[in-house]
């Protein structure tokens, strides 16, 4: 997908997953029908049941709101919970968990 929507501003995807973002309902509206019809054009089609016009959603260990980005409070509360790591491997799983608010 991310081959198929490459030269579209606003469009981010990740595995199987689109994000899209615009600044009001009809750029959106838009925005959305030039997806649907890439992907149609690729033989592929949207889940039309999941998160579509959604004003908050959540990816990735983050929640996506229409006035920015903030850490999932329920993913920051697990890491806070973790026992302090005794082996690499979990010391590895604790860097992995929370490296995804890096850019935060």
């Amino acid at each position: 997908m991310t081959e198929i929507l490459k030269e579209i501003e606003g469009v981010v995807c990740y595995f199987d997953d689109i994000l899209i973002h615009t600044a009001d309902g009809e750029s959106h509206r838009q925005l959305l029908k030039r997806v649907k019809d890439k992907l149609q054009e690729a033989g592929l089609k949207l889940n039309e049941q999941k998160h579509i016009s959604r004003k908050k959603s959540s990816s990735l260990g983050h929640i996506i709101l229409p006035d920015g980005v903030k850490p999932d409070q329920e993913k920051v509360e697990a890491i806070k919970n973790m026992p302090e790591p005794t082996s690499v491997p979990e010391l590895r799983r604790f860097l992995g968990m929370s490296s995804i608010w890096e850019d935060t």
